[in-house]
C-alpha cells in the first residue's frame, strides 16, 4: 500500500472520529468524563478506549512513514511518546490518575458548565419509598454544618448547605433489597457532572441516598439505630425515626448524604432516645440550581 493511500486511510479514521466529537460528542465526553477514571468505570473505559485508538492510528502512520523512508516519522515517533507520557501514573492517592485523566475531567466539566444538565422531577417508583414526603423540607443542624433537604413531587431533591443550592435528580438504586434511591454519583462517589456541587469547603461533589428502613420489632429497629451510630458518629436521628447521615470526605471533595426512616410493621417509631432536633416542614420547590 503506498502512503498515498496509507495516508488517505488515515485521514479518512481521523476525520471520522473529528465527526462524532463535533456532532454528539461534546455532551457525550461530558458524561464520560464525570466517571471514576481511578475505579475503571464505563467513563473510564471508554475515554482510553478512544485515547488509545488515537495512539494506534499515529503508530500506523508512523511505520508508514518509515516504511516510504520519509524523515517526518520522527515527529510522529514524538507525539506517541508524548501520549504515553501523558496517560503515566502521577501519584497514588490522586482521584485524577494521570494527566490525561485530569485532561479529560477539567473538560468535560467545563463542557458541561456551557451545556448544563437539566434537572427534573420525574415521579417516584411504584415500590420505592422516600425518607422523607413529597414537598417537604428537613432542616437540620450537623457536624458538617446546617443543612436542609427539600423534596419535589417524586424524585427531585434540594439541598442547601453552607448557603450553596443544589438540585439532584434520584433514581432507583439498583440491586438494593430496600429499593433505596440515589443520585447517580453515590456509584462510586464519582463526579457526575451536571450533579457536581460548586466548590464550597473543599467540596465539589454530592452522593446522595434515601429510603426507609423496615424492622418487625421496636427491639430490632433500635438495636440498628445504635449499629449505625457505633460506626457514624454523624448521624442524626429524630424521636420518630429518621436517619440522617452527613460526611465529608476530601479524597474525592465529596459529600456524602444518607437519609432513612426507621418503621416497625409499616408504622414510624416514636419517643426515641437521644433524638437530635429536625425541623419537617411543607415547602413549595424550584427547579433547583
Amino acid at each position: 500500500m503506498s502512503l498515498n493511500n496509507q495516508w488517505s486511510w488515515f485521514s479518512f479514521l481521523a476525520s471520522s472520529m473529528l465527526c462524532v466529537l463535533l456532532t454528539g460528542g461534546p455532551r457525550l465526553f461530558g458524561l464520560f468524563s464525570g466517571g471514576s477514571f481511578g475505579r475503571y468505570g464505563t467513563g473510564w473505559i471508554v475515554l482510553k478506549a478512544f485515547y488509545y485508538g488515537v495512539v494506534g492510528l499515529m503508530l500506523f502512520f508512523c511505520f508508514a512513514l518509515y516504511a516510504e523512508q520519509n524523515r517526518a516519522y520522527l515527529v510522529t515517533i514524538t507525539v506517541l511518546i508524548l501520549l504515553l507520557v501523558a496517560d503515566s501514573k502521577l501519584t497514588e492517592g490522586s482521584f485524577d490518575r494521570t494527566l490525561f485523566d485530569r485532561l479529560c475531567s477539567s473538560v468535560g466539566y467545563g463542557i458541561f458548565l456551557l451545556l448544563p444538565h437539566r434537572i427534573v422531577d420525574d415521579p417516584l417508583p411504584a415500590d420505592c419509598r422516600g425518607g422523607i414526603p413529597p414537598r417537604t423540607t428537613l432542616e437540620v443542624n450537623t457536624d458538617a454544618g446546617p443543612i436542609s433537604i427539600t423534596s419535589g413531587s417524586g424524585l427531585l431533591r434540594t439541598i442547601v448547605w453552607h448557603g450553596q443550592k443544589r438540585s439532584i435528580s434520584l433514581e432507583r438504586a439498583p440491586f438494593s433489597p430496600s429499593h433505596d434511591l440515589w443520585s447517580p454519583s453515590s456509584r462510586s462517589g464519582e463526579r457526575w457532572p451536571g450533579h457536581d456541587w460548586k466548590y464550597v469547603s473543599g467540596i465539589t461533589r454530592c452522593a446522595y441516598v434515601e429510603g426507609v428502613r423496615r424492622f418487625d420489632s421496636r427491639e430490632e429497629a433500635l438495636q440498628y439505630i445504635e449499629r449505625i451510630r457505633d460506626r457514624d458518629s454523624s448521624m442524626r436521628c429524630s424521636e420518630d425515626g429518621l436517619m440522617l447521615s452527613v460526611l465529608e470526605f476530601a479524597e474525592p471533595e465529596t459529600i456524602h448524604i444518607g437519609l432513612f426512616q426507621i418503621l416497625v410493621d409499616d408504622e414510624k417509631l416514636s419517643d426515641l432516645p437521644q433524638t437530635a432536633k429536625m425541623l419537617l416542614r411543607s415547602a413549595g420547590v424550584d427547579d433547583g440550581g
